[in-house]
């Protein structure tokens, strides 16, 4: 991985990947609460018909690109700002970033596995956040980890 080159290459894949594994994931969700809305909704699924649950659903992924964008910033941000306080990184911010860019976009595959994906996805992406912050940040396998 490259350690500069701006925000906007990293933050494109980062959208597309987890945007459209999301849009699959929400997919998951509807056919699910279609199926059976009451288990899924309780007394809720008596008052929406199927055309408002599926509207509500479009208008959901329709926010998920803006909310994944907020995501990578806030996120990214954060473990900046733990690895500043804790004096391992020297780096700028715009190589944390970039590290956890490159490396949850590709986990969030994990997500298109129907019911145990969300595990899956939180198993890969710690893994490979691990790892990518000891190459870009330059950190030791065990300070990266416990980081």
């Amino acid at each position: 991985m490259k350690r500069e080159g701006g925000f906007g290459a990293p933050l494109s894949f980062y959208l597309v990947v987890s945007t459209l594994t999301a849009w699959i994931a929400m997919g998951y969700q509807l056919v699910a609460v279609l199926m059976n809305p009451e288990r899924m909704l309780g007394p809720l699924a008596k008052t929406l018909t199927t055309g408002t649950l599926i509207a509500i659903q479009i208008g959901s992924m329709a926010l998920v690109p803006i909310v994944m964008a907020g995501v990578a910033f806030c996120a990214s941000g954060i473990f900046h700002l733990v690895f500043q306080l804790l004096g391992s990184n020297r780096q700028p911010f715009e190589v944390t970033f970039r590290a956890y860019c490159y490396s949850v976009a590709p986990a969030s595959m994990f997500r298109l596995v129907p019911i145990c994906g969300d595990f899956l996805f939180f198993v890969a992406a710690l893994v490979l956040l691990i790892f990518a912050a000891r190459g870009a940040l330059r950190l030791d396998g065990i300070r990266a980890t416990v980081e």
